[in-house]
């Protein structure tokens, strides 16, 4: 496997793009190198005579692309949008000047115990395997964490993909559970309120929020704090890179049910911790 180590030890690197976003297992690591180097010695793409194309690389998708000369390479990055037109599906590329102070791969730990109610933890990632091949998986691990490696391209859409599938999970989660709260308070509207605190009450809500999002409820504005005070909750913080989680309890025991649910909207509501 090429390394980037060759440009770093020449006086290359001035003259050398990272491209990222090429898609991977669509044609052989040759085919793809050959659609690249044509890509950026077309003139309508800012290119010109390219003298090398490292591929593959550490980082699956990324490319390191050498041009003969260094005004080449400043218009290639000029070009904001370049797709790799010769695929089935055009393929959208990354484009970024070759530093040894950028990454051009990228580490990180994902927590996936919190999708472990609703779906298999194995099935999840063989399906964000198949959807973003970029990246590299280490295996799952009992407690719900995998780590995972590739470039910010790959990493930032894996963070979509997540987000997306977190939504439709708790959509789903929500129109199965609406019948079921009707017909409960239907059959059980003139029954009083049971005095035993309910099983859900004890445990607690989670919800699952984007950090800067609870980082700008709790800090900036008062609406955090007061909502707490309101429907008497107490909350557990837990806050992990740009996830955080909170379990919200209810702070009076049995005597106002269902105030974690009301404390915040639905739309935030998780699942049961």
């Amino acid at each position: 496997m090429a390394s980037v180590l060759k440009v770093k030890e020449s006086k290359a690197s001035e003259r050398t793009i990272v491209v990222a976003g090429l898609p991977v297992g669509s044609v052989t690591d040759q085919s793809l190198t050959v659609l690249v180097k044509s890509h950026f010695q077309d003139i309508e793409n800012g290119g010109g005579v390219v003298e090398d194309v490292i591929y593959p690389t550490r980082t699956k998708g990324v490319a390191y692309v050498t041009f003969k000369e260094k005004k080449v390479a400043e218009n290639v990055i000029r070009k904001k949008k370049h797709y790799l037109a010769e695929m089935v599906r055009p393929a959208q590329l990354t484009i970024s000047h070759f530093s040894e102070k950028v990454f051009s791969s990228v580490n990180a730990v994902l927590d996936l115990s919190v999708f472990r109610s609703q779906i298999g933890l194995r099935s999840l990632v063989m399906d964000l395997k198949r959807e973003i091949p970029a990246l590299c998986f280490s295996p799952l691990e009992a407690n719900g964490r995998i780590s995972i490696q590739g470039s910010f391209l790959a990493i930032k859409k894996l963070k979509e993909s997540l987000l997306l599938k977190a939504s439709s999970l708790l959509e789903k989660n929500r129109n199965r559970q609406s019948p079921r709260e009707s017909t409960w308070k239907s059959s059980h509207s003139l029954k009083p309120p049971r005095s035993s605190t309910p099983e859900t009450m004890r445990r607690g809500e989670r919800l699952v929020l984007d950090t800067d999002i609870f980082l700008y409820l709790k800090k900036t504005s008062g609406f955090y704090e007061s909502t707490l005070k309101k429907f008497h909750a107490l909350c557990e913080e837990t806050v992990d890179g740009e996830i955080t989680t909170l379990c919200i309890r209810n702070a009076e025991g049995g005597s106002q049910p269902n105030n974690e649910k009301q404390a915040f909207p639905s739309s935030c509501y998780r699942g049961r911790n």
